[in-house]
C-alpha cells in the first residue's frame, strides 16, 4: 500500500514479500524506515538501514532498492519530499545562502534525529499531520540533525557537466531513457549523444546494451545467479528480451550458462 499523507508525505507499506526496483529521484527526500529493512544502491555501493533508521537522499540521481520486511510483519516506510518551492521560500525568509564546500554525499544516514522521530510518531498516529505547519518544520529539524546538508538543501541549480565515461560506466545498469542520462549528465541530447560517441566510438543504445549483457554473463556464469534473479538488476524489464539478446550476442541462451 502506498497512501499520500499530504501532497509532500508519503507512507508506503507492503506484504510480507521481498520487493525491489529502482528509481529517479527528482526531489530532496527524508525516509524512515518503520518496519523491516531497506537497501538502496547508488550505483557505487550498497547502503542498507532498517528499522528505525532516518536517510536523505539527495534530488537528481539514480537508485536501485531492496525493500525486506521482518520475519513476521510488513516493510514499512515514511518518506519525506523536499520540494524546490518550499526551500526556495525557506531560503528567501530566513536567508539561507548557499556556501560551496566540500561535497556532500547522495546517500546520507540521520543519527541523533529524536526530533524527526517525534515528527514522524505525530504522522503514524492516525497517519496524518496534527499540523500542517509541521511539514516545513522538517527541514529545520533535518538541518539540526545534520547542518552540512544546507550545501545541497539549498542548491537550486540543475546537474552540472560531469565526467561522461565515469558517469556511464557506474549508471549503465539503470533502465532510463537517453534524456534521463543526458540531463543527469549536465547535457542535453544531442550534445549527451556526441560527447558519447567521441569517447567510446559506438552510440550510447548500443554500448548500454552490451555492457548489460556483459556483466549478465558475468553475473551468470561466475556468480552463479539465475537470469531471473539479474535481468532487472542489469537494466531489463523484460526476461524475453534480455534471453533474446543475450543469446544474440553470446550463442547461447542465458540459462544454459
Amino acid at each position: 500500500m502506498k497512501a499520500a499523507i499530504s501532497d509532500s508525505i508519503i507512507y508506503n507499506s507492503h506484504s510480507s514479500r521481498y520487493t525491489k526496483g529502482e528509481q529517479f529521484i527528482h526531489q530532496h527526500l527524508l525516509s524512515y524506515v518503520v518496519s523491516g529493512s531497506l537497501t538502496v544502491n547508488d550505483g557505487r555501493k550498497d547502503h542498507l538501514f532498517q528499522t528505525g533508521d532516518f536517510f536523505f537522499l539527495q534530488r537528481d540521481q539514480l537508485v536501485k532498492f531492496d525493500q525486506l520486511p521482518p520475519k513476521e510483519g510488513i516493510f514499512a516506510s515514511v518518506t519525506v519530499y523536499l520540494d524546490q518551492l518550499t526551500l526556495k521560500n525557506i531560503s528567501l525568509a530566513y536567508n539561507m545562502a548557499l556556501e560551496k564546500t566540500a561535497n556532500v554525499a547522495k546517500i546520507v544516514r540521520i543519527e541523533s534525529a529524536s526530533l524527526l522521530r517525534n515528527y514522524v510518531d505525530a504522522i503514524l498516529d492516525g497517519l496524518e499531520i496534527p499540523d500542517p505547519n509541521l511539514e516545513k518544520e522538517v527541514v529545520f529539524m533535518l538541518l539540526t540533525a545534520k547542518p552540512e546538508l544546507a550545501r545541497v538543501l539549498f542548491d537550486f541549480g540543475v546537474p552540472g557537466k560531469t565526467d561522461l565515461k565515469a558517469f556511464m560506466l557506474q549508471n549503465y545498469h539503470f533502465n532510463v531513457s537517453m534524456d534521463r542520462f543526458a540531463y543527469l549528465t549536465g547535457r542535453n541530447l544531442s550534445t549527451f549523444k556526441r560527447d558519447f560517441e567521441y569517447i567510446f566510438h559506438i552510440s550510447p543504445e548500443r554500448w548500454i546494451q552490451f555492457q548489460r549483457l556483459k556483466e549478465a554473463y558475468y553475473q551468470i556464469k561466475e556468480k552463479g545467479k539465475t537470469p531471473e534473479e539479474i535481468y532487472q538488476q542489469v537494466g531489463f524489464d523484460s526476461i524475453n528480451y534480455f534471453s533474446n539478446s543475450f543469446k544474440r550476442l553470446f550463442g547461447v541462451n542465458p540459462s544454459s550458462l
